[in-house]
Parts: C-alpha cells; sequence; structure tokens
C-alpha cells in the first residue's frame, strides 16, 4: 500500500516521501504514482504549491496508474503536518506569467485586421475554457463557436454564423478579449493550441508592443487547464479536501475507448478564481460499452472562468450533488455552471442517467464575447440523451435553467430565485430534433425584466419561460411541463410562458397542464413565440400576483403568506422527519414544488411564520 506525503514547507524531494517527517517538497513527485488499493498522496494542509506552466510543457500531474479497490480506495487528500493546521487545505496555483519573449504577431488577415498577438503551446489544452486575467481585469473570450479543430483564431469577431466577422454584445475591436484556438491548422509551423490576446492597446506588431510589455511583467495571468489529469486511471480513488485558486482547476478525468471505471468521488475541495474546478472528458467508444461512474459532491467556490462542472459524451454516470458555487462565466459564457453533452450509459443493460442535484449555483453569467444565446446555472446540452436535473437551487443570474439540443432530460423539484429566466428549452434545426423533456415540480420567482445583461439576441420570446423546436416539428418527441409555479416579478410586463407551436399543441406531443403561471399580464402562457394564447387550454390555476402573495414585498422571504390561496391547498404528509420549523412536512398544492425537497431557508412551513 503505497502512501506518500508531500510538504512544500518542511518536505525534501531527496527524501522517501513515506511519512510526514521524510515529505517530498513538490508535487512533481507524485507524476504517474502507482497508488493502488489503500495508497495515495497525503498533501500537507498549510503547503501553498506555485506551479506554473510554460509554451513548452504544461507541467500538470499526469496520472495512468493511479486505481483502488472497491474495498480500498486510493485518494489525493490532506494531513496536519504540525498543530494549528487543522482547518487549512493544501493550496494548488496552477497558472502562468507568460513574458515577452512568449509572444508571436500573427499578420494573417482576419476579417479585416491581423489577428495579432499569441502564445503558441507545444501542448494542446484539454478545452477552450480558459482564465484570462489582466491586471485585475477578466479578459473574454471570443471563441464562442467552436472552431472544430480548424485554427480559425476568430480574434477579430465570429468566424461563422449571424454575426460572421464582427463583434457582439457591446464587444468592439478594442474590447480587452481572447480567443482559445485549440489546433489543427498549421499557424507558424506548428498545430497544437494557441492563445490570442487582442485589444486594449494590443493591435501594433513590433519589440514592446506585445501584451507582456504593454501591461508589464506578471500583470498577466492564465489558467490553461486543471492541474490533476487522470487517463485511464479513475477506478475507485478519492480526492477530497484540496483548494485551487488563482489559475487552473483540479482535476480533468479523460480515458480510452469502451472503458469501464467505478467509484471516483471528489469531495469537500474548494477553488478560488479558477478556469474549470471539474472536467470530464470521454469522447470515445459506445454507451453500450462505457461506463465512467462519479460522485462529485460538497464542493464550494467562486469566481470561476467558466463552467464549475462539465462532462462530455459516452458512458458517463453517477452524481453532481450538494455543490455551491457563486459567481462564474466570467471569461466565457459558452455552458452552464453544470455543463453537460452525455450519452447515458447502457453497459448494464439500460440507461443509467447522470443526476445533477441539491446543488446551488449563484450568479452566473450569460452571452459574452460572440455567444449571443448561451449561459446559465444548469446547462443540458448537445446530444444529451437524460440527464436528470432535481432539487436545486438557481440564483440572481439571467438564465435558470437551460437545455440546448439535448435529446433527453428531466427537469424536477428545482428552484429559480431572482433569476429573469426560469428556463429555455430549444431543439435547432441541425441536431437530431429528436427532443423529449420532462419540466415538473419547479419553482421560478422572477427578477424584473432588464435586470441582468445578456447575450443581444438571446431569445425568440421574452417570456420567463420558453420552450422551441426548431427543426422539423415532427421529430419532436413530446414536452411535459407540469406542477410547476412561474412567478413573473410583479410590474413586469412579461408574460409566463411560451412553448412550442400550434400545430405542435393539435398534434398532442405538447402536455402543459397545472401549472400556475402567475404574471400582470392577463395572457399567462403563448406558443407560436407569442402569437397564440394558449392561457385556457394549458390549465392555469393561479392567475394574479396577488393570489401568490409572497411573505414581504421585497422577496426576502419566499415562503407563501398565510393570506395566499395556496396556503394550506394540500395536506399533511405522514412523514417521520419535521422541517426546519420543527412542523411536519405540508404537501405540495395541486401546483407547485414539492415542500420536502426545499432546502430550508425557501420551505413553505405550515403554521404561524414569524
Amino acid at each position: 500500500m503505497p502512501v506518500k506525503y508531500i510538504d512544500v514547507n518542511r518536505g525534501n524531494d531527496l527524501s522517501s516521501g513515506d511519512s510526514p517527517g521524510a515529505a517530498w517538497k513538490n508535487l512533481s513527485k507524485g507524476f504517474n504514482f502507482n497508488a493502488g488499493a489503500g495508497g495515495g498522496l497525503y498533501l500537507a494542509s498549510d503547503s501553498i504549491w506555485e506551479i506554473n506552466p510554460t509554451r513548452a510543457a504544461h507541467n500538470g500531474l499526469t496520472q495512468t496508474q493511479f486505481s483502488g479497490s472497491l474495498a480500498s480506495p486510493s485518494f489525493i487528500t490532506s494531513f496536519d503536518p504540525v498543530s494549528n493546521t487543522t482547518g487549512q487545505k493544501p493550496t494548488i496555483r496552477y497558472r502562468m506569467f507568460p513574458t515577452s519573449s512568449d509572444w508571436t504577431w500573427d499578420s494573417t488577415d482576419n476579417w479585416g485586421y491581423p489577428k495579432g498577438w499569441y502564445i503558441q503551446l507545444d501542448w494542446n489544452n484539454l478545452g477552450n475554457d480558459v482564465l484570462v486575467m489582466v491586471g485585475n481585469q477578466y479578459a473574454v473570450t471570443t471563441n464562442q463557436r467552436s472552431t472544430a479543430n480548424r485554427g480559425y483564431g476568430s480574434i477579430n469577431g465570429d468566424y461563422g454564423g449571424s454575426y460572421q466577422g464582427t463583434f457582439v454584445n457591446g464587444m468592439t475591436r478594442n474590447t480587452l478579449r481572447f480567443n482559445m484556438d485549440v489546433g489543427g491548422a498549421n499557424v507558424g509551423g506548428k498545430t497544437t493550441a494557441r492563445l490570442y490576446l487582442s485589444g486594449a492597446g494590443l493591435l501594433t506588431p513590433g519589440v514592446g508592443n506585445d501584451p507582456s510589455s504593454v501591461f508589464g511583467p506578471g500583470q498577466i495571468m492564465i489558467g490553461f487547464r486543471p492541474y490533476i489529469y487522470f487517463y485511464d486511471s479513475s477506478n475507485y480513488i478519492e480526492v477530497s479536501n484540496i483548494r485551487c485558486e488563482s489559475g487552473g482547476g483540479l482535476l480533468a478525468i479523460d480515458g480510452s475507448a469502451n472503458r469501464v471505471s467505478s467509484g471516483f468521488v471528489a469531495h469537500s475541495n474548494s477553488f478560488e478564481q479558477v478556469q474549470v474546478p471539474f472536467m470530464v472528458l470521454q469522447s470515445s467508444g459506445a454507451a453500450a460499452t462505457t461506463r465512467v461512474d462519479l460522485d462529485i459532491r460538497d464542493n464550494t467556490g467562486s469566481n470561476i472562468a467558466g463552467s464549475a462542472f462539465t462532462a462530455f459524451r459516452y458512458g458517463i454516470t453517477g452524481k453532481f450533488r450538494r455543490n455551491s458555487f457563486v459567481n462564474g462565466n466570467l471569461c466565457s459564457a459558452m455552458g452552464g455552471g453544470v455543463y453537460v453533452q452525455i450519452t447515458s450509459s447502457t453497459y448494464n443493460g439500460s440507461p443509467e442517467h447522470f443526476v445533477v442535484e441539491n446543488n446551488t449555483f449563484d450568479a452566473w453569467k450569460n452571452g459574452t464575447g460572440n455567444n449571443s444565446f448561451d449561459g446559465s446555472c444548469y446547462y443540458i446540452d448537445l446530444q444529451d440523451t437524460g440527464t436528470i436535473v432535481r432539487n436545486n437551487v438557481a440564483k440572481n443570474s439571467y438564465v435558470a435553467f437551460q437545455c440546448g439540443n439535448g435529446d433527453l432530460s428531466t427537469w424536477t423539484g428545482n428552484t429559480s430565485i431572482n433569476c429573469e429566466k426560469f428556463g429555455m428549452w430549444n431543439n435547432a434545426a441541425y441536431w437530431l430534433q429528436t427532443s423529449n423533456y420532462n419540466i415538473q415540480h419547479n419553482l421560478h420567482i422572477g427578477a424584473p425584466f432588464g435586470t441582468f445583461p445578456h447575450g443581444q439576441d438571446t431569445e425568440a420570446s421574452s417570456a420567463a419561460m420558453v420552450v422551441t423546436h426548431n427543426g422539423t416539428e415532427a421529430n419532436l418527441a413530446a414536452v411535459n411541463i407540469q406542477n410547476n409555479c412561474i412567478i413573473v416579478a410583479p410590474g413586469d410586463s412579461r408574460n409566463a410562458a411560451n412553448i412550442l407551436t400550434s400545430a405542435l399543441w393539435s398534434s398532442g406531443k405538447v402536455n402543459v397542464k397545472n401549472n400556475a403561471f402567475i404574471c400582470d399580464s392577463a395572457v399567462k402562457i403563448t406558443c407560436n413565440v407569442g402569437a397564440v394564447d394558449k392561457t385556457v387550454e394549458s390549465q392555469t390555476v393561479i392567475t394574479t400576483q396577488d393570489a401568490c402573495r409572497l411573505r414581504t414585498a421585497d422577496g426576502s422571504n419566499y415562503r407563501i403568506d398565510t393570506n395566499s390561496s395556496l396556503w394550506r391547498a394540500g395536506i399533511d404528509l405522514n412523514r417521520v422527519n419535521l422541517d426546519a420549523y420543527g412542523a411536519r412536512y405540508y404537501s405540495p398544492p395541486s401546483i407547485g414544488p414539492h415542500e420536502p425537497a426545499r432546502r430550508a431557508s425557501y420551505h413553505m412551513a405550515p403554521g404561524v411564520l414569524a
């Protein structure tokens, strides 16, 4: 059972690493460590490691042998090397501070201007999400449309679509902006990844005009990727109690085609100002022969460049649960706080859908860079075949929940608080178009229209809930929207929902019933992008703001008032446990979210309210 200790303050790389007193000093000593069952790495709780990628090497901690067993998982966690360090977490700062020699001028025409200054890496990055800070300012990316490894380097505008060669969302040529070109085309004799940086005085070639010279030494910081890279090495591992700050995230998981791994757990880690904390990539194989099982739980973080958790493609299963993150998509609004494109594993004979539950995401940006649409707290995207999003909270964001081009997804028991839009579900013409969305038992207490900045053409409809299908209508499987409570902010003239088209309603593919659509507008729900009133057909239960009556006018208390027509609309539930107020749980009324799933501060408890 190999166990090694690493301590930057007291360690020595010439030591054995076998005990706290003989600890290694640098994390690099753990490169490709073969932990075996019950083995692992202990990191000193008061250590802060500064790890710096270069153009030549990413200097991350690659692991291809790190696996444990069901009975004895392997681990990476903290230990207290001396007294008075309990409660601290070993900290990793994984970031590049480029110098003048790292930059090259690219004179290639790009929409009427040179592409400009770039860093050419000798290695390929894992994705487009990058943290770029210049001074104390976050740079925004223009790489919102995937470059598909074609080397476009679209630093001076979108390379395709409606805004080809132009800036959107308030950007100009002087906006501080970057583009992560993931490679595939020859630039300067290399086809690996490169990062362009432009705007804010970085438009001139020649000595002394590169970004590091213009802004000064140490003023540009870049976080390219998570520090630990598990490849074919994620079987029965526990990663816990580690902090990442000012740079890259903690871990990326990847592997060869058709692999099966179980028991990967990451919990109780924290993040501040990082790129993407958790990244899962399984881009090859088949759902029937691939199973990658994860449990990512009880992690916290703030000031995230892109998503907090992102997972792509085949055979991924497990859970992302009880995590809390605030302030994200600061450099990129390409996805959500949770951003997944998962083809559910069928390795055991039936789909094992990935579950996102009991998380809180607060203040997630929408539509920066050249993407005028994307960005939300929770986002299920391309060809996802069944991710379940349940009992989560989204707060203080333009969009709480979003599904773009996913085949199947389930949204139940979620709460949106002070978000301008409860959700957007769409399926574009160029994807599979077989969408089947189940949206049930959710609560939205909306922010007024115009509260949050967002992409300039984000929506076809301004309604708080929007479901569209831009492809062939016959290919839509179904939309089930039941038992939701959508409350538009008082004084906001929008209607509550716009759902699909009259033809799809008539064909029986739209099941909308027993919802509370609450807004000032007499029209609560429409279809055909607002052209057709569907309020009566949707069986709306409650139709006015006054009927809802939240506890306080300023929205600081989200419990239902005793004067509301929703009060005591249900019955007492026969549950042993009591709610946060010491009372028995109360059933949901005929509409609205299930109370037992609500977090303590949002319980709609019966009895006298303080």
